[in-house]
């Protein structure tokens, strides 16, 4: 008969906690799309922003009628805009994130959201902002938290 007790494993840590939030809707009520057109009008692409909006804007009521489905509508919305921002550089698209965070987004924030974000990453939680809007975008109005990235 073996009486040998196994030695005990390695102490396991529990993990941090997950928080997650979404960016428009959740953190902020900006709007990508917003900041964006914003910014093509201010910068010699009025005309072809105002192309873009037309026939969007006329769509808008099948959507709201239930005729086209509000989250593809949306999805087709933001990926065909990043088509109005043709030749720009990666410098000059962070540019245009930044501008769009400061002027329509950081405005825009929820600030009980934002505080109880910031609060759960200084107790120790990974904090994660998920998104559809594009990628600059998120990283700026990342930057602005206090928490900073995640890790």
């Amino acid at each position: 008969m073996n009486n040998d007790v196994p030695a005990p494993g390695p102490e396991r840590q529990p993990a941090a906690a997950l928080v997650v939030a979404d960016l428009e809707g959740t953190c902020t009520a900006g709007e990508t799309w917003r900041g964006v057109g914003a910014w093509l009008s201010a910068n010699g692409r009025r005309g072809r922003y105002r192309r873009f909006l037309a026939p969007r804007m006329a769509a808008l009521t099948l959507v709201r009628l239930g005729l086209v489905p509000r989250q593809a509508f949306r999805d087709r919305w933001i990926r065909d805009l990043a088509r109005l921002l043709d030749g720009l550089g990666p410098e000059e698209l962070a540019h245009v994130a930044e501008e769009v965070v400061e002027r329509h987004l950081w405005p825009g924030r929820r600030a009980v959201v934002v505080a109880e974000l910031e609060a759960a990453a200084s107790a120790g939680a990974r904090v994660a902002i998920a998104s559809g809007t594009y990628q600059p975008v998120l990283d700026a109005f990342i930057a602005r938290l206090t928490v900073g990235p995640a890790g």
